[in-house]
Parts: C-alpha cells; structure tokens; sequence
C-alpha cells in the first residue's frame, strides 16, 4: 500500500510551496493529485496522469494560504489523502508558468513586505451571466434564456509598491504575461485561496516621484478566470549531477545513503528539502 506525506517549503522567489511526497508504491501506478480546500476539489498542476513506481514527489507551487489542505492522490486501487495547513502572515502573488517570479503583498504596511495592497481593494465585483429574452407573439412577458453566472469580475486590484525593490518586482510579474495567481491570506473579500486573475490593462502612476521617492500605484480591473491546467516546467538537479557532489574528485569514495541522510538531518534538510537543493544549503559544496 502506498503513503503519502506533505513537506511545506520555500519556492525559488522564497513563496510558500508544498511538496507532495509518495512512497511504498511497489508495481507501476497511474494517479491523479488534487487537494481540497474549503469544500472544493481541484486537480493541482502536473496532477494529471501521474505515473508513481517506488516513490517520488509533485510540488504544489500554488498551495493555499493559512487554509486546511488535504490533498488527494487517487489510484485505480486506492485512495490516500494528507493534510496540512501554511501559515503566511502574507499573501503571495506570482507568475503562473514561472515560479521564480512571485512577491509578497499585505494589506498594511509593517507586515514585512513592501508590496500593499489597499484598502478596498477586492471587496467589490461584478457577477454577470450570458442572458438573452425573446419576445413572444400575444405573450405579455418575454421568454430567457441565460447561462451559468461568472465569478467575479471588474475586480479592482489597487497595488502600492513602496521601494525600488517591491517597484522591480511587481513590475516583472506584469511584464511575465496578463494572468497572475493570487493567494491571499484568509478571510480576503471575493477571492479563492487560491485565484487566477486577468489583468488586461493597468496603470501605473509613480506618486513618490515628484518628491524623488520611489513609491509607484497600480491600479487595474480583474477578472476570475479558469487555472491553468498546464504543469510548471523548473530545472531540477539530474541523478548524475547530485551524484556528483557526493563523490570524491578521484572518483574512489563516495558518500553513503546512511551518510547523506545524517548531514541532511543535521542541516535540518527533508528528503523534499535534499531533492531539491542536494548541496543542502552549502554543507555538500
């Protein structure tokens, strides 16, 4: 019988992450991942058709914010779940397809990040549906017809950046593309833990500048839209690459299993933590 667990970690751009580790699958199985907030099912990206002999891991590069988790990989045989919840103080922005793009936002400053968002923002939106009346001969109402109501859209999203720094940042996630991933801390207004929003246009307007300050506004108007399905694509270490580092420069001794687990564990390093940096923070070179 299979297991599973989940490691909560830090992504590239320091965001949180979760990786979702599998373990003890003896014969090849095909799975699906998806976690479950709130309520709600939901495929995670590469969750797809997974392929799982032995073990292996899946990151989840948009898990939900202060918010239970439990994610869900299903076999055609069994069904095993595990479930975390990632305390940030912060809500994260970033950029779908590109993990080491992402910032940090608040609601105020003093929260440990440069990134605001104002008051106001995201508490109002638009909920339309596709409707239609047709007008019957001696009838004296219409008849209509209309469509399943959108999530919310005309969302506005008002953003000050208050240094160079959060200016750069947040400025690079709009150059990535229109579409950017959400993931506010609880209780925010009309969003998902976890929301893909469309922004076609913003406006920028560099309020510190007259005074020779950096503080730049952003304003635009989202909308909710359908995530994308698409896994991300991040270079990770090869099996010969990390093997390298545990291998002398002759080439005639190399470190054992039992060794590398106890340098990962006195560096404070999971088996999550090992496969994506194998230097382990340096301690390997």
């Amino acid at each position: 019988m299979g297991e599973i667990h989940v490691e909560v970690g830090e992504g590239p751009a320091g965001q949180p992450i979760a990786t979702i580790v599998l373990d003890g699958f003896d014969s090849p199985s095909t799975a699906t991942v998806s976690r479950i907030v709130s309520g709600r099912d939901a495929l995670i990206r590469g969750g797809r058709d997974v392929t799982i002999l032995g073990s292996g891991s899946l990151i989840d590069w948009d898990v939900p914010l202060g918010h239970e988790t439990t994610y869900v990989v299903s076999t055609s045989t069994e069904r095993l779940t595990a479930t975390v919840t990632v305390p940030s103080g912060v809500g994260w922005i970033s950029d779908p397809q590109d993990p080491s793009v992402a910032v940090a936002f608040a609601a105020r400053p003093g929260m440990g990040t440069d990134l605001i968002v104002t008051a106001g923002a995201l508490e109002s939106g638009r909920f339309s549906a596709e409707s239609s009346t047709t007008s019957i001969l001696g009838a004296d109402l219409p008849v209509a017809t209309g469509g399943t109501r959108m999530r919310a859209a005309s969302l506005p999203i008002t953003v000050v950046a208050l240094t160079r720094e959060a200016v750069d940042g947040f400025t690079e996630l709009l150059r990535g593309g229109s579409v950017l991933v959400f993931r506010p801390t609880p209780r925010t207004p009309l969003m998902d833990p976890v929301s893909y929003v469309l922004l076609p246009d913003v406006t920028v307007k560099p309020v510190g500048a007259r005074r020779g300050r950096p503080e730049t506004l952003f304003e635009s108007e989202g909308t909710l839209v359908r995530p994308l399905a698409r896994p991300v694509a991040w270079t990770f270490w090869t099996y010969s690459s990390a093997l390298a580092l545990y291998v002398s420069e002759d080439g005639m001794t190399a470190l054992t299993y039992t060794q590398v687990a106890a340098i990962a564990a006195t560096n404070g390093f999971s088996y999550a933590g090992v496969a994506r940096d194998p230097r382990m923070g340096g301690a390997l070179g």
